[in-house]
């Protein structure tokens, strides 16, 4: 508490500290020859007069009691002048001397105070601001008269504009516009990112790439938040096996991704399409700088082998693979057709036979492919694809009725083209040598 002039000043309660919101009391007490003037200070300006002043405690006070002389008939004048975008309430003021008057200034709308000339000096660090946005000044212990001067001038608002990481907004910076000017941006995403969310004062408006601030009374913010553009990699497995990672992926712009083709066991990779073209049987593929979608096809077959036999007629050896085996009986040319003991060529190939004595017929397995019975001097026989689970009876030889399974020496001797090429194989006849070569992949 402060006091300028002759005084005293009481406050009640009279504590050193006080709980907020408290109410106190000033009262202001001048000896002869002064009187009270004023208060300055954390005081309302409608309120300095007021003595006692009631105040609610809301902070740390400051506040000062001003008292002056009493000087009968001494009166000054003020006068107030403006370029005119607003008011001054009062226009003038005659004020006994050590009074204390305060002047409102108040803008026209869009306008504010610029600066407050008392006797042509600037006074601006004294000017106080309402809540309501307009201003006031007060001139303390008047002792002479005074002539204070206004300079209105025109808002301005401004739209400060922040953009993350993956693009800019145009125009950049703080963009200062005049009341009821219109005004647009452009979010504009570097390469690889597209705009996820403008947010405009706090509130986000989604994707957008261009955004207007219409008849703008007020500051405003904008921020472009962008994102990386994401593309998907489509995944397709046929057959047994399976991707890793499996699809579809998402992938970030300009990133890698790698992609593992895993068979089942007993399969294998039979080739690989990348965006439909082949790029044979790979094991891995990784995509590199990710700016596209793509596909990526695999296809899985079943693990497959060779087998390449050699027969001669005549001859009761025979190699598989370039492995020398041995016949129960060589073969031997009849009725056109070579006729062999079986039972060794199918187990070498990891098939089965079995003879029904009753029957008198021979059954050839492969698992899970082909089964085929014939019958001793039949000349047709059965063929059931397992995998299709499909029967049909065919003649042995279409060209030649009298090809028929025999049994000769004690061994069963079945035509060996018509059983090589029901079970898949791909015979093949060397007239000079009589040599066979049957070829079986499976």
């Amino acid at each position: 508490m402060e006091t300028v002039g002759s005084r005293t000043v009481k406050v009640t309660p009279n504590k050193p500290f006080y709980a907020p919101n408290e109410t106190i009391t000033l009262t202001a007490s001048p000896t002869m020859p002064f009187r009270f003037t004023s208060w300055e200070g954390d005081v309302p300006f409608d309120h300095i007069k007021d003595n006692p002043l009631s105040i609610s405690i809301t902070k740390d006070l400051l506040i000062k009691a001003h008292f002056a002389i009493v000087l009968p008939n001494l009166n000054y004048t003020i006068t107030t002048d403006s370029n005119g975008y607003g008011t001054i309430s009062p226009a003038s003021k005659e004020v006994i001397a050590g009074d204390c008057v305060s002047f409102l200034i108040t803008p026209n709308e869009f306008y504010t105070v610029k600066d407050v000339l008392v006797d042509g000096v600037s006074a601006m660090q004294d000017v106080l601001k309402t809540d309501d946005g307009k201003f006031v000044y007060t001139f303390y212990n008047v002792s002479s008269n005074h002539k204070m001067y206004v300079d209105f001038e025109k808002l301005n608002f401004s739209i400060f504009t922040k953009a993350g990481e993956g693009g800019k907004i145009l125009p950049s910076g703080i963009i200062t516009l005049e009341p009821h000017e219109s005004f647009y941006f452009y979010i504009v995403p570097d390469t690889g990112y597209k705009v996820k969310s403008v947010i405009v004062d706090g509130q986000s408006y989604g994707e957008e790439y261009i955004h207007g601030f219409v008849n703008v009374v007020s500051n405003h913010t904008i921020e472009a938040v962008f994102e990386k553009l994401k593309y998907e990699i489509k995944v397709e497995v046929l057959g047994n096996g399976h991707v890793e990672p499996g699809g579809p992926v998402l992938v970030e712009f300009n990133d890698n991704k790698s992609f593992n083709f895993i068979p089942d066991e007993g399969f294998d990779v039979s080739e690989v399409f990348i965006d439909g073209i082949s790029v044979g049987k790979i094991y891995s593929y990784t995509f590199t700088k990710v700016n596209n979608t793509h596909n990526v096809k695999v296809i899985f077959t079943k693990k497959t082998k060779e087998y390449k036999i050699v027969l001669k007629v005549g001859s009761p050896s025979f190699t598989v693979n370039g492995e020398l085996k041995t016949l129960d009986s060589p073969p031997i040319i009849k009725n056109n057709r070579t006729l062999a003991p079986i039972r060794p060529i199918i187990e070498s190939i990891g098939g089965n036979i079995s003879w029904d004595g009753s029957e008198r017929r021979v059954d050839i397995e492969i698992p899970n492919m082909k089964r085929i019975s014939l019958w001793i001097g039949k000349n047709k026989a059965k063929v059931f694809d397992i995998a299709d689970n499909k029967e049909f009876e065919i003649q042995i030889d279409s060209t030649n009725p009298s090809v028929v399974p025999e049994i000769i020496n004690g061994r069963t001797m079945p035509p060996l083209r018509f059983i090589s090429e029901n079970l898949g194989g791909n015979v093949n006849w060397d007239p000079n040598t009589k040599t066979i070569i049957i070829i079986f992949i499976f």
